[in-house]
């Protein structure tokens, strides 16, 4: 009678506490993987540009005779970039766009850094016959505005500036409701009573000669500054 074989068991290897100890690390490790390339990711992708609303006038400025030093009797619009929206947030236009309002069109550039503190520093510029820039820089309070804000407004006609404006958080006479200034951000509005233009003189009645002094008015919103 023939021996029956014998089953042939194959011996498996008994893992020990490092091989438990590498399987646990290399299923950790996908988790870990998958959150480093989100972060990488995140990084690198490009923020968004800064962008500016700028509704800018010059007016009149008297002195105690009532002599006007500005070469306009009224308040005039001497730059618009974006959209009011009569009292609601105004409509912006970013760095680099283009503008295709009625009188106020051409290429928008916007710069603007608003950082802890806060410390602004902010240009709004369009191109074209109507165009012009507006510059401004100083500290600004989150509870009382700026003061001392050197403010400046260049166009064709030449270029008005003036080292003492304040910065109040107001919007077309009302005050702002929402948090008018945070890190990358401000809306408020700019006076500077006597913007000066060196480069045009202005003959009184008297017949003295002055430089051009006009009243500076703006509205603005910076936003998508950097922050540092």
């Amino acid at each position: 009678m023939l021996a029956r074989p014998r089953p042939l068991y194959v011996e498996t290897p008994r893992m020990t506490h490092r091989d438990h100890r590498a399987s646990a690390a290399r299923h950790a490790a996908g988790p870990a993987l998958l959150v480093t390339f989100a972060l990488v990711a995140c990084s690198s992708a490009t923020a968004p540009p800064p962008e500016t609303y700028v509704n800018f006038t010059l007016g009149p400025h008297l002195d105690p005779m009532g002599n006007n030093y500005c070469s306009v009797g009224v308040a005039q619009q001497e730059l618009l970039i974006g959209n009011p929206r009569g009292g609601t947030t105004p409509t912006t236009q970013a760095d680099n766009s283009s503008q295709s309002a009625a009188q106020f069109y051409g290429n928008v550039s916007v710069a603007c850094s608003v950082t802890g503190g806060f410390n602004v520093v902010a240009t709004g510029s369009l191109g074209g016959a109507a165009g012009g820039t507006l510059q401004l820089s100083g500290s600004v309070s989150a509870s009382s505005g700026g003061s001392n804000i050197q403010a400046s407004f260049t166009q064709s006609g030449g270029s008005y500036s003036e080292s003492d404006c304040t910065i109040a958080f107001q919007y077309e006479g009302a005050p702002i409701t929402v948090t008018p200034i945070a890190k990358g951000r401000i809306w408020g509005h700019l006076h500077c009573p006597m913007m000066v233009n060196p480069s045009t003189p202005k003959l009184l009645s008297n017949g003295t000669q002055v430089q051009e002094t006009c009243d500076g008015e703006a509205d603005f919103l910076f936003d998508n500054c950097a922050q540092q």
